[in-house]
């Protein structure tokens, strides 16, 4: 092969380095915790006492609806209960549920993160998260507690939906692919529900995908927050 040759051929990136950081970074906290949780309870670190660090973690920064409902009744805010409406995510039921929420988010993720600052970027995981765990509350009467990241997962799916469906309509083409993928992965959380049983965990999925899909009316095209734009947009709406 000549030099003019191997001059010719495309470079060749690692898929983490063209991940911006700051999508990367929400991954690997997300795999970090999960990380964690899984060498204590296969033995290699901790001890004997490791076996419980997730019970204690879901304890502690999981959200619990009755837990909220006191706070707010008894109207005494402590830090370790405010907490939990943002550190949810953080503590996963098992590691599938981790492996899902890291793929989803390093794919999402590096959607979103390309076309968004990172203030805008942390203000959209953020509203996401705290959205799905009221959603949560709100539509449903469930007492267990609620944790793992897949309401940020799909909270950034929902800016991939709407982006998605605003680029479509500027092309003039169906917005309904846009939604495909979001839909598709929520349907088949509400169907394993269904079919197996157990809490409604979906719901807050569906709130954080739904302020995902409506945080992007927020981002203009310079990846800021912009009032102008959103007025813009619900005007033609």
């Amino acid at each position: 092969m000549t030099s003019e040759d191997q001059s010719n051929e495309p470079e060749r990136v690692p898929l983490f380095l063209t991940i911006p950081p700051i999508a990367l970074w929400l991954a690997m906290a997300v795999g970090a915790s999960e990380v964690l949780f899984l060498g204590a309870e296969f033995g290699l670190w901790g001890g004997p006492d490791a076996l419980s660090w997730r019970s204690i973690g879901t304890q502690t920064y999981g959200y619990s609806s009755p837990v909220l409902e006191r706070m707010i009744s008894l109207g005494h805010f402590s830090w370790d209960k405010i907490i939990r409406p943002f550190s949810y995510p953080f503590v996963s039921s098992g590691w599938r549920e981790a492996l899902i929420t890291f793929v989803i988010t390093v794919g999402a993720g590096k959607y979103a993160a390309e076309r968004m600052n990172v203030f805008p970027f942390v203000t959209l995981i953020v509203c996401t998260t705290v959205f799905g765990a009221f959603a949560f509350t709100l539509f449903t009467s469930e007492t267990a507690v609620l944790t793992g990241g897949l309401s940020v997962a799909f909270g950034l799916l929902g800016f991939f939906a709407f982006w998605e469906a605003k680029k479509a309509r500027y092309n003039g083409n169906s917005m309904l692919p846009a939604f495909r993928l979001p839909l598709f992965l929520l349907s088949i959380d509400i169907i394993l529900t269904l079919v197996f049983g157990g809490v409604h965990f979906w719901v807050a999925r569906a709130g954080a995908l739904a302020s995902g899909f409506v945080l992007g009316f927020l981002v203009n095209r310079k990846g800021e927050f912009s009032w102008t734009v959103l007025k813009k947009r619900l005007g033609r709406a």
